[in-house]
């Protein structure tokens, strides 16, 4: 009997040592390919006896309460907080910091796990002030590490670097002399069960109003369209017209928050605006894609490795992308999707061109595009390589002493003095059952 790539760590085989973690994103909410990474790991941390806690960003003077896309981390049973991450630069950066330290100085965890780097730089400066949990950092950009910002993934301070791909490995010790033996490649999972090549995607294609033999390409993402924007969304919509021009029946299928308006001016002036849809964010993204003949990835730098190619592939959707970040890890060129130079509409337009006229080739490439998935992407096998590392990087560590008594003097000072003191708290929502009853921690 073939074992299930996708089943969970917790049937029946809980981990040795029960952590505590936490667990941040510098993000309002799970609408982004980090926050779904966090979520499908916290759920399944959590099934197999871990203690979780989530911190997410909440906006200055923003009402309590929390967004509804985090229903269902609460669900999964991982407690939640709220934070105001920001950039360091602001005004409020010091009681932030004060008051993240506060709660860390009374809640302690083993493992603090950061999925970018704006959370990253609020731990790594905590660091410095008292004793931290074991901190660990995700990176998921491909863009070169400058000198400032190269320093806290090369402290001692960051145990370990988890990067998304190869590329991304390989572009942190270049660019930024990090030790190779500190970065592990943690490719980013997918559901393979949620992305199951099997819906109905007829039905959606009739609840979209798209014609039912018409060809659909998929855009999946946060797309902007300016010029420059590393999404490439400019570029797309050049892509379009000449895919248009010769496949005028052709449909595109955006799936994600975008600026409407802007998308209108720019695709009325081209002349193509009727020949999309537009759903906004969705949960619904298996669905969504099962409208789809292929996908599109027009992104121009900076891709870590685009998780909707991932979620493509899994729902045996081949994949037109740009050759961007660790895109060619997943995107194997002329295998499981065809791969063009960033920045080329024109090639973009012909390789899309090929998917439309050529349905075996289409075909071939989906089938090997689950192959691939299931082999690097599975839940199950991320989340044992980083709960392996998690072990790893707690035995290097040892036991941490306990924080100093004059920081704790000088957060109690500090709560003290704060005029504003509620606006940088950090919120703890306790009660899972009910979304927005939350309590002030840690002095309430």
């Amino acid at each position: 009997m073939k074992s299930d790539p996708n089943s969970r760590g917790s049937a029946g085989n809980k981990s040795p040592r029960s952590l505590k973690i936490l667990l941040s994103n510098p993000h309002l909410g799970i609408g982004t390919g980090s926050g779904v990474q966090l979520y499908l790991l916290a759920r399944e941390l959590v099934q197999r006896g871990h203690s979780v806690s989530a911190v997410f960003k909440r906006k200055i003077q923003a009402p309590e309460g929390l967004p509804p896309t985090l229903d269902k981390l609460a669900a999964a049973g991982v407690e939640l907080l709220q934070f105001p991450f920001a950039k360091l630069k602001y005004r409020f950066t010091l009681p932030s910091l004060l008051e993240l330290g506060r709660y860390l100085a009374a809640e302690p965890y083993d493992l603090i796990h950061t999925f970018a780097g704006m959370d990253l730089d609020f731990f790594f400066i905590l660091s410095y002030l008292q004793p931290l949990g074991v901190l660990i950092a995700n990176r998921g950009m491909s863009d070169p590490l400058d000198r400032f910002n190269s320093i806290k993934y090369r402290s001692g301070r960051v145990a370990r670097i988890m990067a998304v791909s190869e590329r991304v490995k390989q572009i942190m010790v270049t660019s930024g002399r990090i030790p190779p033996d500190k970065i592990a490649v943690c490719y980013e999972s997918t559901d393979l069960k949620a992305f199951d090549p099997g819906l109905d995607g007829a039905a959606v294609r009739a609840e979209l109003g798209l014609p039912a033999a018409a060809p659909v390409i998929g855009a999946i993402g946060a797309l902007r369209f300016q010029p420059g924007h590393f999404k490439g969304g400019m570029d797309l919509l050049l892509a379009a017209r000449k895919i248009l021009a010769r496949h005028p029946e052709t449909r595109f299928l955006l799936v994600g928050s975008i600026n409407r308006e802007k998308f209108e001016q720019e695709a009325g002036r081209l002349g193509i605006a009727d020949r999309f849809v537009l759903t906004g964010f969705r949960e619904d993204v298996p669905r969504m894609l099962a409208a789809c003949d292929f996908t599109v990835c027009a992104s121009v730098r900076s891709e870590g490795l685009t998780g909707t190619v991932r979620e493509s592939l899994a729902m045996k959707k081949p994949v037109v992308s740009t050759d961007v970040g660790g895109n060619r890890e997943l995107v194997l060129d002329e295998k499981t999707g065809l791969l063009v130079p960033p920045g080329e509409p024109e090639a973009l337009a012909a390789a899309a061109g090929r998917m439309i006229e050529d349905a075996k080739l289409r075909a071939a490439l989906g089938e090997a595009g689950r192959r691939k998935v299931e082999e690097c992407c599975s839940l199950k096998a991320r989340v044992d390589r980083i709960e392996g590392l998690y072990y790893e990087a707690l035995e290097q560590a040892g036991s941490r002493p306990a924080p100093h008594f004059l920081m704790r003097a000088i957060y109690s000072l500090a709560q003290a003095l704060s005029p504003n003191r509620q606006s940088y708290r950090c919120l703890r929502f306790a009660n899972r059952s009910e979304r927005g009853r939350g309590y002030l921690t840690p002095d309430t």
